[in-house]
């Protein structure tokens, strides 16, 4: 297929996208087939224009979709970049987003010193046109080498002031499939090469004693000064796409990474820097009660501000649809923060008298990504209007955070990928269900993309296993991953494992939330971070990451113009709780502008992901504290709580939700809008690295 030409007098701009989505491999098994690139590229498109003023005709599209200027095949790919690299001005922006699979293949230049591959391969992208191995060229046909993309780059890269490369696919080669509902974007390179092939790639590879066994493959090389490249995950994680958002009944394939990003762009109040912007990744994916992946960024332009936006333009209102018939709706969705529960208050059409005037509430019955179907309901003490005007503008209210009960599946497949006989998944259900109590913390669904976590299988015992993670983490140290035998004692084990991980992961995930829906604010608590020698510790490729022994400096800060009472929570990767500030009898009211520092030595008893919490409440009367929450039950909480800072903290509406997320009592699913203004929540993650 040729591609369209541009239309002929059409406005030229500083800003230009090139959006590839790979979704079709009609050369390939169909197993590899992809349903998230093409709603992916399509909902960029959408962000770019509508909320970063990039012109449509300035926007082109190669994807399986009535929108696009033509099909992502290696030929239109390779020409819309020359184009790009005639048509950028001196000082442009531009952003290009490649989605779809990606794999390895044997390096087609091992003995050339500047192209070095630690691993004896390129990473390659793939076309919707890819095809196998060409054993005459020696290389998978249509493919596109890392090679070849910088090549394609530079022109590009030496004119534009920024150029924006986002990587939603995997280029690890490495036969991992995802979980839970969830499609890893790569394609294991066996499936691709022949044997022989990579292992006589492999041989080059170890006669390369010169090459650093940690370096990271990149697929760009970002030594132009304007050059930053977004990459899904780190090379030993998968790439996922999965229905999105989480919640909600009009669910659609998006790549992980795209739709954050997505979501994230559309929401930004304030500019951030790439960087910046790739730990609000992170975030987002702990708020979902995610442990990876971890997003990589690379480039020398990684702290300049994100699309060069010095000045964030301001989102359309939110306006509410109510005809007669048709169920009335709001033009903001999932993508924009909503779920279903949530309450929006109601105003007169813009420019009509009296515009201030609250004339009453709409829930969110159904969110989809860009729009939301929408009710009238009563809210406080106003009861439901049940007739509201067409046009009329809302805002949020009260933000509900959905069911935060975790959600646990017993897997069909055991902990080889096998499927596991009838007769004993019949029984692993029985029993799993004796197991539970309705006041449980744990919900049990028969959905995998709506699993949290799996129970496998495993020849007379079960595991536990995260349904965001590649492993089944047989090998951690924590005894949560390690296997349940199928006896009397069961029921127990398996009970006190699921509420120990449901109390923290609640915890973290409800926490994270708040701060997403109130980070916007750059007033309230700030958690930094400083090495022994007082450098601050920044967030680097592969995350932010501390080693055994490591001194920290963590530094509370009230940023608000008023006093807050601040407590820090720490929640390990063994799912323990525990409070490092305040300690018992410890006064922790700061005023406006004090910082409290605390001392810490990095012990890696337990490894991985872990969080630091912090919660600011606004200081009124006596001193205020959450150190009840590191209790391990709720009848410990309950007694914790008797002594005056800790009853009202975890009595506060705050601290109702924060129990209901651990412990799954109350009912508490959100929070008014106006409460968030006396509260400021922040969770700083990093990962601890096992000592070699």
């Amino acid at each position: 297929m040729t591609l369209a030409a541009h239309a002929a007098g059409e406005s030229t701009s500083t800003k230009h996208a090139l959006l590839v989505g790979c979704s079709r491999y009609p050369h390939l098994n169909s197993w590899f087939e992809l349903r998230g690139p093409v709603n992916d590229v399509v909902l960029f498109k959408k962000v770019l224009s509508e909320r970063y003023r990039f012109p449509r005709g300035q926007i082109s599209i190669l994807a399986a979709h009535p929108e696009a200027k033509g099909s992502a095949t290696r030929s239109n790919i390779e020409q819309e970049f020359k184009r790009l690299a005639k048509e950028v001005g001196h000082g442009d922006d531009v952003v290009i987003l490649l989605c779809g699979h990606g794999s390895q293949q044997p390096d087609d230049d091992p003995e050339n010193p500047n192209d070095i591959e630690p691993d004896g391969r390129d990473e390659i992208f793939l076309p919707e046109d890819v095809k196998g191995w060409d054993g005459t060229s020696r290389r998978v046909e249509n493919a596109i080498s890392d090679d070849e993309l910088n090549a394609w780059l530079w022109p590009i890269a030496e004119k534009a002031a920024t150029v924006w490369v986002i990587l939603d696919a995997c280029c690890s080669g490495t036969g991992i499939r995802g979980t839970g509902g969830e499609v890893a974007r790569q394609i294991p390179v066996d499936e691709l090469i022949p044997i022989e092939e990579l292992r006589a790639s492999d041989v080059r590879a170890g006669d390369q004693s010169v090459v650093s066994s940690d370096r990271l493959p990149s697929v760009f090389e970002v030594g132009a000064r304007g050059v930053v490249a977004t990459y899904a995950a780190q090379p030993h994680e998968t790439t996922p796409e999965r229905l999105m958002p989480y919640q909600g009944g009009d669910r659609i394939y998006h790549g992980l990474l795209s739709y954050t990003l997505c979501e994230l762009l559309q929401n930004a109040q304030t500019p951030m820097t790439y960087r910046e912007l790739v730990q609000a990744i992170h975030r987002s994916y702990v708020a979902r009660g995610r442990t990876g992946p971890t997003p990589l960024i690379e480039g020398p332009a990684q702290d300049r501000v994100v699309l060069g936006m010095e000045e964030i333009p301001r989102r359309s209102q939110i306006v509410l649809t109510a005809p007669n018939e048709e169920p009335w709706s709001v033009n903001v969705g999932s993508l924009h923060g909503l779920t279903a529960g949530s309450i929006l208050e109601v105003y007169p059409p813009a420019g009509s008298a009296n515009a201030e005037q609250l004339l009453g509430h709409v829930v969110v019955v159904q969110a989809a990504v860009t729009k939301c179907e929408v009710k009238p309901t009563g809210f406080g003490k106003s009861d439901a209007v049940q007739s509201l005007p067409d046009g009329g503008r809302c805002r949020v209210t009260y933000i509900d955070f959905g069911d935060q009960r975790l959600h646990m599946m017993v897997d069909k497949n055991d902990v080889s990928r096998k499927s596991v006989r009838p007769e004993i998944l019949t029984m692993l259900n029985q029993r799993v269900q004796q197991s539970i109590n309705s006041d449980s913390p744990v919900a049990i669904v028969n959905d995998p993309a709506a699993a949290q976590w799996f129970l496998r299988w495993n020849s007379g015992g079960v595991r536990l296993v995260p349904a965001d993670g590649a492993t089944d983490h047989s090998d951690a140290p924590s005894a949560i991953y390690q296997e349940i035998p199928i006896d009397e004692h069961f029921g127990r084990k398996l009970q006190n494992r699921l509420a120990r991980v449901a109390r923290a992961q609640g915890l973290v995930r409800m926490a994270s939330g708040i701060s997403e829906s109130t980070h916007g604010h750059s007033e309230g608590v700030q958690i930094d971070l400083f090495t022994r020698d007082g450098s601050p510790m920044n967030w680097e490729s592969t995350g932010l990451n501390v080693r055994d022994g490591d001194q920290v400096l963590v530094r509370l800060h009230n940023a608000a113009r008023h006093s807050m009472d601040v407590t820090l929570l720490y929640v390990d990767s063994d799912f323990g709780v525990s409070c490092l500030f305040p300690t018992l009898g410890e006064f922790n009211r700061l005023a406006a502008g004090e910082s409290q520092s605390l001392k810490l030595v990095v012990n890696a008893t337990t490894s991985g992901l872990e969080h630091m919490i912090a919660i600011g409440v606004r200081s009124r009367g006596q001193v205020v504290d959450f150190t009840a929450l590191e209790q391990p039950s709720l009848e410990r909480v309950a007694r914790e709580s008797q002594r005056g800072g800790a009853h009202r903290g975890v009595h506060s509406p705050l601290g109702q939700v924060l129990q209901s997320a651990m412990f799954g009592v109350g009912g508490q699913r959100g929070v008014n809008r106006r409460d968030l203004l006396d509260y400021s929540v922040r969770v700083q993650s990093w990962h601890i690295q096992r000592p070699q």
